[in-house]
């Protein structure tokens, strides 16, 4: 019982604490951007949280919107007609909201981290299950537009990889 009662405190702080970060995020910072803007709005001012005395972010977030996990014995052609992706998997909905949250991070943390992907100044986890890899490349795509010398495309495309680690034993938790 204390433990389940610990749980309920833990989580009920976590919310508590997400909620008011979104609402200072939300009405503080500046609106000078919109998410629609050019990809490589990275230029623009500091952002909102990069101040001088931060010294280290840590950001722990579900993966994006995914498709059902399980069948649904009432509608047996669900995956097919609705989800293409398959079972539990990351949706376009869920690309989009991941890309566009890692635009969000970029923005809020812009002269906190570099405008350019430098490996030592980023770690990111996740674990086995394609949908959190995904996701975890989706915000990734979103923060760090290529840019100088990191293009390595002269398409459209305008992503670049970014290593993604899981050294857990069991590889379905972090």
């Amino acid at each position: 019982m204390t433990l389940d009662r610990r749980i309920v405190t833990l989580l009920a702080c976590l919310t508590v604490g997400t909620v008011v970060g979104v609402w200072y995020a939300v009405t503080h910072h500046e609106r000078t951007q919109s998410y629609d803007d050019d990809d490589n709005d990275t230029d623009a001012e500091p952002g909102t949280f990069a101040s001088t005395s931060l010294k280290s972010v840590t950001v722990v977030f579900r993966h994006g919107d995914r498709s059902p996990a399980f069948d649904y014995k009432t509608f047996p052609n669900i995956y097919e007609n609705n989800f293409p992706e398959g079972k539990g998997q990351l949706t376009k909905i869920g690309k989009q909201h991941m890309y566009q949250k890692g635009k969000l991070f970029r923005r809020l943390y812009n002269g906190f981290i570099s405008d350019l992907y430098l490996d030592h100044e980023i770690l990111v986890k996740t674990t086995k299950y394609s949908r959190t890899f995904m996701s975890a490349a989706m915000v990734l795509a979103g923060m760090y537009p290529p840019k100088y010398y990191q293009k390595w495309s002269f398409s459209e495309t305008v992503w670049q990889p970014i290593p993604i680690s899981n050294d857990s034993p069991d590889q379905t938790m972090l």
